[in-house]
């Protein structure tokens, strides 16, 4: 009789390839990746990947050239989240580096943007775990850092009318940005949801929009109602729209 009735019965993991460790981590890092792509994870979590394992793999290189798996350790992560925490020049090599305008250059990355680092990195290094490459997961108790649960402010009255305001309607491009901060403000929808939205999904009579799982984060149809302000400027741009394209092409 099967004493663990009604349990989740462990599954026996990969025995550890040795010839795995001599893989260089961009190796280990393909086979990762090409496994995400196979879920059929969305273009902009897989860029999310690379780009955060480019950090990992950037500050591992300046110590160890073409760094192989067998390289990799609990002290390499430890030493790489130390490095973030107390090391690391906020904004260096940014595009925008607000030290430029600022005196003083700040060190130590705030502990949210840690977190996501070391979320990611968790999730590549128990990839290679899974998969017998490590004979430890070198990730597995290591703890995210605590943060301050941050109070979000909303604009003001006043401030929201000084946003609209800003845009010089008269032309196409102010009346337009002047459209999508109306809706913004108006359905609370995601930037990207908000700039995916086609005019079929959008229905002015039912003051109606139908978000795909194509463009929701979940991947769940949802529908969003809308003023009738709002529907109005939408109908309006969308008229707008065809007579402004049509002149460009012409």
């Amino acid at each position: 009789m099967d004493r663990r009735k009604g349990k989740t019965l462990v599954r026996k993991r990969p025995s550890v390839d040795l010839h795995g460790q001599d893989y260089t981590l961009d190796q280990l890092f393909e086979r990762f990746y090409s496994f995400k792509t196979s879920q059929g994870l969305r273009d902009r979590t897989l860029s999310e990947h690379q780009k955060l394992y480019t950090y990992f793999r950037g500050w591992l290189q300046q110590k160890i050239p073409n760094p192989k798996v067998g390289d990799i350790s609990r002290d390499t992560v430890q030493a790489y989240i130390t490095y973030m925490a107390q090391e690391r020049v906020q904004f260096e090599g940014h595009t925008f580096n607000p030290a430029k305008y600022a005196p003083e250059t700040k060190v130590g990355l705030n502990p949210m943007t840690i977190n996501i680092r070391v979320r990611a990195l968790k999730c590549f290094l128990k990839y290679g775990y899974d998969n017998g490459y490590f004979e430890e997961n070198p990730i597995a108790d290591i703890r995210l850092f605590k943060t301050d649960e941050d109070e979000i402010g909303a604009f003001t009255e006043q401030q929201v009318q000084k946003l609209l305001k800003a845009c010089n309607k008269k032309t196409y491009a102010g009346f337009r940005d002047h459209t999508l901060m109306t809706l913004l403000l108006d359905t609370g929808l995601r930037i990207s949801e908000a700039l995916s939205i086609t005019n079929e999904m959008v229905d002015c009579n039912t003051r109606l929009i139908t978000l795909s799982g194509k463009v929701t984060k979940n991947r769940k149809l949802r529908q969003v109602p809308i003023s009738q302000e709002t529907a109005k400027l939408l109908k309006q741009l969308q008229q707008e729209n065809g007579h402004f394209f049509l002149l460009r092409s012409a």
